[in-house]
């Protein structure tokens, strides 16, 4: 499956850049389980809460501890785990990936295949791609919205609803 990608709608254009350089401070960061410091050292799912927060302007708090594998291991515990991350940004609702385009600075819940959700990524703001770390030795970059051969699934895409009156 490839996600289809939309730029920001043209009365939040003027904010490509501020949301670029976020992605920017990011990229290159290596992966450090359980860390939230750009340049130091982050993992996926902090490294979607911190992009996040840096838009939002948020100082930046802990984020629950959980296993990097969870989604393997235990489903529930991970649905619980995304469930709770979502709320720290609330208000903001589903997208339809399968049906409409994702936008900049959407959250994409991914996970294995044949596993639960685990993996989160930020949609990119210039082009189709789709911001994230991977794993142990990984980087924070940019990658491609394809997830076909990939063993790889996307669970869900999240907007935050009032990026309009907060970005």
């Amino acid at each position: 499956m490839r996600l289809k990608w939309s730029p920001l709608p043209d009365h939040l254009s003027h904010l490509s850049q501020k949301l670029q350089d976020i992605l920017d401070n990011w990229k290159g960061t290596p992966y450090l389980q359980q860390s939230m410091k750009p340049k130091y050292g982050v993992d996926c799912v902090r490294f979607a809460c911190g992009a996040l927060d840096d838009v939002y302007g948020i100082k930046r708090s802990p984020t629950r501890m959980y296993p990097a594998d969870q989604s393997l291991h235990d489903r529930e515990g991970a649905v619980a785990a995304m469930k709770w991350i979502m709320r720290r940004y609330e208000p903001n609702h589903r997208v339809d990936f399968k049906n409409d385009p994702v936008e900049p600075f959407d959250l994409v819940v991914s996970g294995p295949e044949h596993g639960g959700p685990g993996h989160a990524l930020i949609v990119g703001v210039t082009k189709p791609q789709l911001w994230h770390i991977a794993g142990p030795n990984k980087f924070v970059y940019p990658t491609s919205m394809n997830f076909t051969g990939s063993g790889q699934k996307v669970f869900a895409v999240f907007r935050c609803s009032d990026r309009e009156e907060q970005w």
